[in-house]
């Protein structure tokens, strides 16, 4: 009897090894696509994602076909600047990104240079077209302290 629930002991803590448990997602993801005024792509153009709230900078670069990815950004609202050489900096404010979003903008640059910038407003609703998950971002102070008392018990 030992014996077996050694081994059974053994063979569920092999399998927790083997088989991570996966956690509710606690971020989002922010992609989309570069491209000039007649709709061609933009290569390697830099895109700078900031958080409002914490400050926080994450950086990347369209590839070859004009596409971007920044995953796993916090839950909270963006200001995302996209620059390429040849271009108007072009400035997103009030991009909102919840639990689980996976967000993909179309980002249109004008020719011009650098130094001129275009700022749009990126705080239209947002509609998940890739699943049908459901996600907020909660300020409520009682949800928290919900959550709180019942960690506490």
């Amino acid at each position: 009897m030992q014996r077996t629930c050694l081994l059974i002991a053994f063979v569920v803590i092999f399998c927790l090894q083997v088989c991570p448990i996966q956690a509710q997602v606690g971020s989002a993801q922010l992609g989309g696509r570069v491209t000039d005024p007649q709709g061609a792509v933009i290569p390697n153009a830099d895109i700078r994602v900031v958080s409002q709230a914490r400050g926080t900078e994450t950086k990347s670069r369209s590839n070859r076909d004009g596409d971007f990815t920044l995953p796993a950004l916090l839950p909270g609202q963006y200001r995302v600047f996209v620059q390429a050489s040849g271009f108007e900096t072009l400035v997103a404010d009030n991009v909102i990104l919840n639990v689980g979003d996976n967000r993909q903008m179309a980002f249109q640059l004008k020719v011009g240079s650098k130094s001129e910038t275009v700022t749009v407003d990126g705080s239209g609703s947002t509609i998940n077209t890739t699943d049908s998950s459901v996600s907020t971002v909660s300020r409520d102070r009682y949800a928290r302290r919900a959550f709180r008392a019942l960690l506490a018990q």
